[in-house]
Parts: structure tokens; C-alpha cells; sequence
């Protein structure tokens, strides 16, 4: 998954001890976050160039990698289970 648009938000998110530990996340851990960098996207069939994106600030993370670095120090339980259900009323939310 690839981060851009997004990234200022993770930042102001995530705590400031967590910044640096992006690269934990990271897809490729040898490019250092934040670095600019273009994209090329290709037509998958011929491999031709279809187009490039400039360079920006962004990050190509795993998202089971990010999302145990934003959980940490977090006490989360999720523990859910159906007990049944009813329909709701005309008119009523749920």
C-alpha cells in the first residue's frame, strides 16, 4: 500500500517516537521514509510505460507491518461474538 496523500496525517497520528519506526513497516526496508521518489505505472499486459507520477513524499508499507506499529503500546481487546440480531423499526437506526 502506498502512502502520499495520507502521509501528513500518519505523521500527526502516529507519536513522535514512532516516526522513525516507519521503515519497520515499509515494503523495501532499505529506502528511507520520506524520500521522493517517482512511480511508474505500466501497462500490465506489455510492460509498457503508461504513465509516471513525479516525485513526491511517500512510502509503500505492508499493511499488517503498519498496522502492529500503530497498535503498539495500545491497549486493544477486540474480542466480538453474534449473539443474535433483530430488525429494526421503521424509521429507527442502528
Amino acid at each position: 500500500m502506498t502512502l502520499q496523500w495520507a502521509l501528513p496525517a500518519l505523521y500527526r497520528a502516529l507519536p513522535d517516537d514512532l516516526h522513525p519506526r516507519l521503515i519497520e513497516a515499509q515494503v523495501d526496508p532499505s529506502i528511507e521514509p520520506g524520500r521522493e521518489m517517482d512511480m511508474a505505472c505500466l501497462n500490465a499486459a506489455t510492460a509498457e510505460l503508461r504513465y509516471r507520477i513525479p516525485p513526491a513524499e511517500r512510502i509503500r508499507v505492508k499493511r499488517e507491518r503498519l498496522r502492529r506499529l500503530m497498535l503498539e503500546g495500545l491497549p486493544v481487546q477486540a474480542c466480538f461474538r453474534r449473539t443474535g440480531y433483530r430488525r429494526a423499526a421503521a424509521g429507527e437506526s442502528g
